[in-house]
């Protein structure tokens, strides 16, 4: 466990596994609980564990609707694929569940938008975006049957090999991210 002290504030991080959340939760440990862009807080349960460790609030950041990355995108249609559903991880499910827990209008939420590029080299590109589409038809959110990784991995050769400029590929990346204060 890390942890770091500043006046009267002592900061804790440590990945949940590492976490003793039975004793966090008899004890109440902590003022603030911070997650950030968590997959572990997909359920209620999860989400019933984080709360239970904070004796004043919970902070959750969260992905909200579509994360685009604009060259897994166009892999993706180049191989016939669907836009893929929202994951369970999403900021609108964590809304749903803080709603079945009782804190409807208890709670501060904001979404608001991020975009970015992304520079890779080519070989870093294709490593990334094969393992990005594969890992997501996978899911089984995925819509449509899972794909051969030899005909992802020619879709992002291609498209690596059309798009890299100077051996270098610029992505966007365009998502939106929800922001939840939960006082407990």
């Amino acid at each position: 466990m890390g942890s770091v002290g500043f006046g009267d504030y002592t900061a804790v991080a440590e990945t949940w596994g590492q976490a003793d959340a039975a004793a966090c939760a008899r004890r109440r440990a902590f003022d603030l609980v911070f997650v950030s862009m968590c997959p572990a807080v997909s359920d209620r349960a999860m989400l019933e564990k984080y709360l239970s460790c904070s004796r004043a609030f919970l902070c959750i950041m969260a992905f909200a609707g579509r994360r685009e990355r604009q060259a897994a995108e166009a892999v993706r249609a180049a191989l016939g694929l669907e836009r893929r559903a929202v994951v369970p991880d999403d900021a609108f499910c964590m809304a749903n569940l803080l709603y079945a827990l009782g804190y409807e209008y208890k709670y501060e939420c904001s979404i608001f938008a991020a975009s970015c590029t992304e520079e890779m080299t080519a070989d870093e590109a294709r490593g990334l975006l094969a393992k990005t589409i594969m890992r997501q038809e996978r899911m089984p959110s995925a819509v449509g049957a899972l794909v051969c990784e030899d005909g992802v991995r020619e879709a992002v050769d291609r498209y690596v090999s059309e798009n890299c400029r100077d051996g270098v590929l610029n992505n966007t990346v365009e998502n939106r991210h929800g922001r939840f204060l939960v006082p407990v």
